[in-house]
């Protein structure tokens, strides 16, 4: 389900305009592994383009990354 939307402005979660469905409910629909793999895909190439500039790194590829933990934060604010 990868796009260039977040994933809640592209699911459709009936009684919800789309984008409006609240996260939680989301999550349940779709399951949690879909959330995280859509927190994954938004995540790591900043994350990790800012520790290549960091470190002064200059890869000749693209790093391959494994994610092994992925913590759950509350809202944001």
């Amino acid at each position: 389900m990868s796009g260039s939307q977040p994933l809640a402005s592209r699911a459709r979660i009936e009684g919800f305009r789309p984008g409006k469905a609240p996260r939680s409910l989301v999550e349940a629909r779709l399951g949690p592994a879909v959330v995280r793999e859509e927190v994954v895909e938004a995540m790591v190439p900043d994350v990790m383009r800012q520790a290549l500039q960091e470190k002064a790194i200059d890869p000749i590829d693209n790093p391959d990354v494994e994610v092994l933990e992925l913590e759950r934060a509350g809202p944001p604010g």
